[in-house]
């Protein structure tokens, strides 16, 4: 795929013109452009399996690639696009094999000094009886705590929806970007609505509660930057979308890469201890 050079965006936030639910909404278009359409843009893509401790969970992609004569190491939560694809990848919903498959590329990535580069979007993680007695949480917790000490540069771009530990077991970066009509929270507005009124009903209320979109995150200080979005969504245009994308990565690569290893340790440690403005 031929690819043109654009401006990375501002990093200021835009005004939504839309409603929270709406973004949600839109973050879950069919057409969407998922992580797969990102992750096979790389040069050399070559991709991992497994876990070495259980299987496969295909619902992340991971594999190590070249961009700009720089090997990378890229990570991606598929949801597939059709019946077929969706259940080969469980919706995009990820497994314990998934998180221990991610930890296991996370330590090839620092083995080899090779930058990761993960693309978010994933509705959770699979909540079905075999996460629990695989240890699902013990497989989140692990892979947050492991990203927080990892030795190389993490890059994190939400181009969906982003949610609960799904996105969380993943999403520890040294920088973090959105597409402007993305998602991202420690809980979906049904899970949300669920709980505090004991009924699905109230998901755009939730969301407007929770501040899940991209402009509120930032004005918080949880994310670094908006890449803006097509008119009427990543769909539209894919192709521009997946050119925004990769010059933001071209432009963080290079800045990250030219910190120290002790001052990109320092600087990630004092971004996930610091409170949000």
């Amino acid at each position: 795929m031929t690819r043109t050079k654009t401006n990375s965006s501002s990093n200021h936030a835009v005004t939504p013109t839309q409603s929270a639910w709406e973004t949600v909404k839109l973050a879950r278009h069919s057409e969407r452009p998922h992580a797969s359409h990102y992750i096979h843009a790389f040069s050399d893509f070559d991709e991992l399996h497994g876990d070495r401790m259980y299987s496969d969970c295909r619902a992340v992609i991971a594999g190590t690639a070249m961009h700009h004569g720089r090997a990378v190491m890229l990570l991606g939560q598929e949801k597939g696009h059709d019946l077929e694809s969706r259940l080969e990848h469980n919706f995009g919903m990820p497994r314990p094999e998934a998180y221990r498959k991610a930890g296991r590329c996370y330590r090839l990535a620092e083995r080899y000094h090779m930058p990761v580069i993960i693309f978010l979007d994933s509705p959770g993680a699979h909540a079905g009886i075999s996460a629990e007695q695989h240890n699902q949480s013990e497989a989140i917790a692990t892979n947050i705590v492991n990203m927080a000490g990892l030795k190389v540069p993490i890059l994190v771009y939400v181009i969906g929806e982003a949610m609960s530990g799904g996105a969380m077991a993943m999403g520890v970066s040294d920088y973090t970007a959105m597409l402007s009509h993305s998602v991202y929270s420690v809980i979906s507005p049904e899970g949300c609505s669920g709980i505090l009124w004991k009924d699905k009903a109230h998901m755009a209320t939730a969301s407007e509660m929770m501040a899940v979109t991209a402009p509120s995150l930032l004005e918080r200080g949880f994310i670094d930057r908006i890449l803006p979005e097509p008119q009427g969504g990543a769909h539209c245009d894919s192709a521009t979308m997946l050119n925004t994308v990769f010059a933001d990565i071209d432009v963080q690569l290079d800045r990250l890469c030219a910190l120290s290893e002790q001052a990109l340790l320092e600087r990630r440690q004092t971004r996930l201890l610091s409170t949000a403005p």
